[in-house]
Order: structure tokens, then C-alpha cells, then sequence
């Protein structure tokens, strides 16, 4: 049974800061501040917060900048003194025999006794009622060198830092050693979690197979179809003339819906829907690539529903819908065997999903040499949106080594394929390991006993409901190094395995600009810049992409932080 005991400023552990600055005539002071902490990993940030009264508030002001001293166990009478006794009247550095040192990176003095001092300048100023909270950017962080581990790291067990108790008004020092922090996702690891993997998609694969759409769908007892696609390029490249030929030979009567668009839109699925139900028909055969298949699962959802968009407003449930087939000639979405989908609504500039077992295709055909004509831009985006499904995935809270290493694995081997293909566009081989890992980037299999993230997709859809010209892979070239960096302080161990084994670099800043300078030599963009998107429409793409409410596990995200990627993708 709690009991209330009011509004008080309780907080355990609070930790003992000193914070260094000069006054006009140069005279160093330090003061023992009652409040402060870290306040943001990137750029790194420490907050303080003190009365207007004191001596250290003018110091600040004036100067823009300030000191935070670590003092040791052995400080603590110091730390004592320095928060009772003010600069007005003391010299708090030669009272306590203190070696004065100017920061060689901000205007402020430190005390060369203490083990951690934490260089900042005077980022903001917020005034919170008898207090003033400075917010410094940490400019540069000085140790002794004796208090290092092996990794180069401030041991705690050397630091020896003063913790203080409003309460008692009463100093201790650090306590034992309880467990390592992620010890969780370790136990995770080792454990597993429980899932289901279960992909009702058969997947037809390899060379000639596309003449076997039509006995695959004979055999579901299936008659009439729509025939979907896009904007003709089947016809050119033969696939077309074989799909037609199969429908007949199986005695499978079609109607044509083309015209299927990049980010496919809204108004172009309800005329879909209004075919289906015109001429009875009984399935939908998606021809093309992720954009069609998006646009059959809609109509198919959207054939039982009395309002096809209700679905993605979450204001109806998808509990049936017509089965659908599809022959893929562009891989990278994956959407050829899950039961997701994505469409805008051209209209409100929303660009939503959909998911329901139900549109979960009955048989996909890969035939890889039919996308050796595929303009090279198309590879390009397909395979970097592969590799944006296996990270959304990756860099998950709850990672778990199989899934880690095959994705990987699977990372590694798009890479490849694509570094292949850019010097000779019909290397077989290469677009079969190409099409067969970006349908494993997104059939359940590597998100198997992990969460995903997709806060990074729900970005870009923000970009291309407001640039519906930018195809979704240009847009993750862009928006991800940027969500990579925004949130490399969640898990860093797992970021840099990523730069390790990924990028064979030893940093993250390093493999980031790798994945880059990758992206950039396959002729991606990899900036807002590069998209011809002007600074001045970030709050616009930021609000649009919030508008489903905050994503992401690892990292919640709502549009201010939307914006700040933003802001690091420009």
C-alpha cells in the first residue's frame, strides 16, 4: 500500500556535478548544481539547472559555455563545500587547492583533480519556474587516463563517482554490481521467443515458368480473372504474349486492368473493384512488380467492402477477399508472398497499409531472366528496398542470432548481386540470388521471433504521398542511413555488428558513409537534396508520415522526430 507524501524532487540515483565557468574578471568558480543530467545522446547534450540568484547563472549567460566535473569519492568535502559556499565570496579553487585549467575547446575552467570533465557550450536556455535549465552540447569529454578499461571506456569502479539523497541530504558512494545492462536481450537470444512462421504462397521458381500461371490457377477451380498490370513494359519483353497464351490454354477467360502507376493509387483499385464485379470475376492475376501486387491485394480486399479505404483508416476489417495470383517481374517489395499491401490515397495524400492472411498470394512465378530488361534504376530501387525490409527487422530490440546472421547473410548477397549486375545486366545467376533474397527479406522468415520497426518505411511513405513520382526504394536510400544514425544509441552493440559484418568497417559513422557512397555508385540518392526536395517541406512530409500515429519498437517515433531524420537525411 503506497502512500502519497506530495510533490517532491525524489529522483535516486541524483548524481554530484560541479559545474565550471568564469566570471568578468576571469576569476574561475565552481559550483555544485543540484540538478543535472544527460539529456541527448545525439549531438550529446547535458542539462544543469540553477537559480538565477547564483553566481554561476550570470557566468553562463555571458560566456556560453560551462564545465561539468566528475568528482571522485575522495572529492566529496570539496563537492561539499563548493555547494555551499558561493564565488561572490570565495575562490572555490584556491580555497581547496583545486588546479585551475581553461578548457582548450570552451570558455570555462575545470579542476584537473577530477577524474571526468565534460567541455560544453550553451546550446538553449529554458526557464522552468525558480530554476534555469541550461542545455550544454558536449563538446569534448576529458579523462584521466588511469581510470580507462582495456576498451578505453571510464571504468565506474575507478570514476568512483558521488551520488547525493535529497531526502537524507546525505553522500554515497556507487553501490555493487547488480547485472550488464541488455542482459535481457541476451537471455532473449539464448531462449528464443515463441512464433509461428506459417506461408500458405506457393512459389514457383527459375526459368520458363511463367507459361504455368495459367494450369496454377486452373487448379483452384478458377475461370475468369482480372488480368493486372502496369504500363505496358510486359508487353515488350515477351511476358505478356506467355501469360495470355497459359490463361487460354487452361480455358481461363481474363479481363484487362492496366495502368497500374508507381505507388499505386487508390482511384485506379476502385475501378479494379468495379471490373471485378461488373463481369463476375473470380480471381485477380498481378503481373508486374511490387506496385501491382499492392493494387491486387487491394481490390481483392476491397471487392468485399463497402468502402475500399475504410481498411487502411482502420475503420474496417478485411475478413475476406478474391484469391490472387501473380507472376513478379521486378523483385524487391516482397509483397509476392505476404499478405501485406500499400496504397495511396491520391486524393488526402495518404500513403497507408493494409495486412490480412487472406491476401496472402496462392502461387507466385519468379522467372529472374525476365527482369534482365529491366531498367537499371528498377534494380536498383528493388534491391534497396530488400535490403530496407532485413533492417527494420535487424536492428529490433529483440534480436535473435538466427534471424541477425541470415539477415546478414541476405544483405551481403544483394550487395553482390548488385555490384554484379551493374557491370553486366544479364548475369543470371545474380538476378536469381537477387529475386530469391528480396523475397526472403519480407516472407516472414527473417522476422520470424522478432518485432520489426518500420518506422523508417512509414517515413518514406511520407516523401512519396507528397512526391508520388519518388519510387519507394529512392526514398529508403535516403530516409534510412539517416534513421541508422537517429537511433545508433539504442542498441550500439548491434550497430556496430551491422558496420562490422555488413560493411567489414570498424565504426558506425564509417560504415554509414560506406552504405552511401554504395547506394551513390548504383546511381540511388541518398539525400532530400538528390530527390530535388526543398528543406522547407520537411514539417509537410513529417506531419503526413505521422498521421497513423507513432511508429517504431526500438524507437518510438511521432512527426517531431519524423523531422529530425528529416532534417539528417537533407
Amino acid at each position: 500500500m503506497k502512500k502519497s507524501i506530495g510533490p517532491k524532487t525524489l529522483i535516486y540515483p541524483n548524481p554530484v556535478l560541479l559545474v565550471g565557468s568564469y566570471d568578468e574578471q576571469n576569476v574561475p568558480n565552481l559550483m555544485a548544481v543540484s540538478w543535472g543530467s544527460i539529456c541527448c545522446s545525439d549531438p550529446p547534450c547535458v542539462a544543469v539547472s540553477i537559480r538565477k540568484a547564483r553566481y554561476t547563472y550570470n557566468n553562463i549567460i555571458n560566456r556560453k559555455a560551462f564545465s561539468v566535473c566528475i568528482p571522485s569519492e575522495k572529492h566529496v568535502n570539496v563537492a561539499d563545500y563548493c555547494g555551499i559556499y558561493s564565488g561572490k565570496q570565495e575562490n572555490k579553487f584556491a580555497k581547496n587547492n583545486l588546479t585551475e585549467v581553461k578548457s582548450n575547446v570552451v570558455d570555462a575552467p575545470y579542476a584537473d583533480e577530477f577524474p571526468v570533465v565534460l567541455h560544453c557550450k550553451l546550446r538553449e536556455v529554458n526557464d522552468l519556474g525558480v530554476h534555469t535549465q541550461f542545455i550544454g552540447e558536449i563538446v569534448d569529454v576529458t579523462v584521466d587516463e588511469e581510470i580507462l578499461n582495456e576498451k578505453g571506456i571510464p571504468d565506474i569502479e575507478k570514476v568512483l563517482p558521488i551520488i547525493y539523497d535529497y531526502g537524507t541530504k546525505t553522500y554515497y558512494g556507487i553501490g555493487q554490481k547488480l547485472i550488464d545492462s541488455f542482459s535481457n536481450i541476451k537471455r532473449w537470444e539464448e531462449e528464443m521467443q515463441n512464433f509461428v512462421f506459417h506461408n500458405p504462397t506457393k512459389l514457383i521458381f527459375g526459368e520458363n515458368t511463367i507459361e504455368l500461371i495459367g494450369k496454377e490457377i486452373s487448379k483452384s477451380g478458377i475461370k475468369k480473372v482480372l488480368l493486372l498490370y502496369g504500363g505496358g513494359s510486359i508487353k515488350k519483353n515477351g511476358v505478356y504474349d506467355t501469360v495470355v497464351k497459359s490463361l487460354k490454354e487452361n480455358k481461363i477467360e481474363f479481363v484487362e486492368h492496366s495502368g497500374v502507376v508507381p505507388n499505386p493509387v487508390l482511384s485506379h483499385a476502385n475501378e479494379g473493384i468495379n471490373l471485378c464485379k461488373r463481369y463476375s470475376l473470380e480471381a485477380i492475376l498481378a503481373v508486374g512488380g511490387g506496385s501491382v501486387i499492392d493494387e491486387a491485394k487491394s481490390i481483392a480486399a476491397g471487392y468485399y467492402l463497402n468502402n475500399l479505404w475504410d481498411a487502411f483508416e482502420r475503420k474496417a476489417e478485411i475478413k475476406d477477399a478474391l484469391p490472387i495470383f501473380t507472376v513478379l517481374t521486378i523483385s524487391g517489395t516482397g509483397s509476392e508472398m505476404n499478405p501485406f499491401a500499400v496504397l495511396t490515397n491520391e486524393f488526402e495524400k495518404k500513403k497507408w497499409n493494409i495486412g490480412a492472411a487472406c491476401l496472402f498470394p496462392k502461387a507466385t512465378i519468379i522467372d529472374p531472366r525476365v527482369q534482365m530488361s529491366l531498367p537499371w534504376h528498377q534494380t536498383v530501387n528493388g534491391g534497396i528496398d530488400a535490403i530496407s525490409h532485413i533492417l527494420e527487422y535487424y536492428f529490433n530490440s529483440t534480436v535473435q542470432e538466427v534471424s541477425i546472421s541470415v539477415s546478414e547473410a541476405l544483405i551481403n548477397t544483394i550487395i553482390s548481386c548488385l555490384d554484379k549486375l551493374q557491370i553486366n545486366q544479364n548475369d543470371y545467376p545474380a538476378r536469381a540470388n537477387l529475386a530469391w533474397a528480396a523475397t526472403l527479406a519480407l516472407n516472414g522468415f527473417v522476422g520470424a521471433s522478432t518485432l520489426g520497426e518500420w518506422s523508417a518505411h512509414r517515413i518514406e511513405h511520407g516523401i512519396s504521398a507528397v512526391y508520388p513520382e519518388i519510387a519507394h526504394g529512392a526514398g529508403l536510400a535516403v530516409v534510412f542511413p539517416a534513421w541508422i544514425s537517429y537511433t545508433r544509441h539504442t542498441n550500439p552493440s548491434q550497430y556496430e555488428r551491422f558496420a562490422k559484418n555488413v560493411w567489414n568497417c570498424s565504426s558506425l559513422d564509417e560504415a554509414l558513409n560506406e552504405m552511401k557512397s554504395k547506394y551513390s555508385s548504383w546511381g540511388a540518392p541518398v539525400s532530400l537534396r538528390d530527390l530535388n526536395i526543398p528543406k522547407e517541406k520537411i514539417g509537410e512530409i513529417a506531419f503526413n508520415a505521422s498521421r497513423l500515429g507513432v511508429v517504431g519498437n526500438l524507437l518510438p517515433l511521432a512527426e517531431k522526430e519524423m523531422a529530425d531524420i528529416l532534417e539528417l537525411a537533407y
